[in-house]
């Protein structure tokens, strides 16, 4: 590697640090939410228009973490369940014995699948379906 590219990789990781270091103050500051996909148990809020002028002109909005109440019982329960000495597996198989859906179960908004990944997944399934039947005397292949 040269000098030069030592030096911009020793910036790089400098400017990292400074980003990742200023959103997780401007999180704990102004209490908003970053991105990504809520953890389960929480569902976004608004939080009002969002703070760089250029993108509140746009109409998009700040956003916050709220208690989602027909989750967090069930997140108490699952951190009970562990401090209690359950294991992930029992845990799973106690909640799906009470009926209480997954996460994606409960909010299908939170898994959303691109069209494209959802057609992938569909010509799969029928294909391991017309493969188990291949060769079976009587039995035609779906098409």
């Amino acid at each position: 590697m040269s000098v030069f590219g030592g030096m911009s990789k020793g910036e790089r990781n400098r400017i990292k640090i400074r980003v990742r270091s200023a959103m997780s103050a401007q999180a704990q500051m102004e209490g908003r939410f970053l991105g990504g996909r809520p953890p389960y148990g929480y569902r976004l809020a608004d939080a009002g228009p969002h703070p760089q002028p250029a993108k509140a002109a746009d109409g998009k909005r700040a956003h916050r973490l709220e208690l989602d109440s027909a989750a967090a019982p069930v997140v108490e329960e699952i951190f009970a369940a562990f401090l209690d000495g359950y294991g992930l597996f029992a845990i799973a198989e106690r909640l799906t014995r009470n009926g209480i859906p997954s996460p994606s179960a409960h909010d299908p908004a939170r898994n959303r699948q691109p069209l494209r990944h959802r057609l992938v997944q569909e010509r799969s399934a029928r294909h391991l379906d017309q493969s188990s039947v291949r060769g079976t005397p009587g039995v035609e292949p779906a098409r």
